[in-house]
């Protein structure tokens, strides 16, 4: 989905509706990172540390930094010593700006300075409305270089158990659209990814 990985140095946003997946996605690549040797961190300002040491421990999560820090200034300073971190979610951030736009675009400059300062990779999530549009101004889209979204359609009342992994813009590789399968422990790697054939196509004006 990333074109064979995630370039130090990059920072890409990450939505999704509620229960599509997000977090279980996101703390399952950092432990697969960590088993690699990189230093991977999950701030999130959404649940408690505890709640999400039960997530890790039924996905099998166990070489994560996690953290309920949501100030701006705090989490930059991370970036020097993690070659990953993700921000869940950009609406929890708190910084000294009162005005909401100011602070809104000071959080987002920042996190893009800091990654590319430190050669760390940022990954934010994201807060959609029910029309799938940006809760917030458009600059953090425009300011990012991969925009990544989960997709993942209910059935008779219930959640699929695929997700749709869909990147719309993506600086450094192609975009893409990728079938992932998810369970009660989480993502199944195993699973072949399905990437759709559809090809874009030139259309007369």
């Amino acid at each position: 989905a990333f074109g064979n990985g995630f370039l130090p140095g990059s920072i890409f946003t990450l939505t999704g509706s509620p229960g599509s997946g997000k977090t279980t996605y996101l703390l399952q690549t950092l432990e697969l990172l960590a088993g690699q040797g990189y230093k991977v961190a999950y701030a999130s300002g959404e649940e408690c540390v505890e709640m999400m040491a039960c997530n890790c421990k039924r996905f099998g999560v166990k070489n994560v930094l996690v953290s309920n820090e949501t100030n701006i200034d705090k989490l930059i300073a991370y970036t020097k010593d993690l070659d990953f971190l993700v921000v869940d979610s950009f609406a929890s951030l708190t910084s000294d700006i009162k005005s909401s736009r100011q602070h809104e675009k000071h959080c987002i400059q920042e996190l893009c300075k800091a990654s590319k300062a430190n050669q760390c990779t940022i990954g934010v999530v994201l807060h959609i409305s029910k029309t799938g549009q940006y809760k917030g101004s458009t600059i953090i889209p425009h300011s990012v270089d991969t925009v990544v979204h989960l997709h993942r359609d209910m059935v008779e009342g219930q959640p699929d158990r695929y997700v749709s992994c869909i990147v719309t813009k993506n600086r450094f590789g192609p975009t893409s659209e990728t079938t992932l399968l998810l369970t009660g422990a989480g993502y199944d790697w195993k699973y072949q990814p399905q990437t759709n054939s559809n090809t874009t196509q030139a259309v007369a004006p």
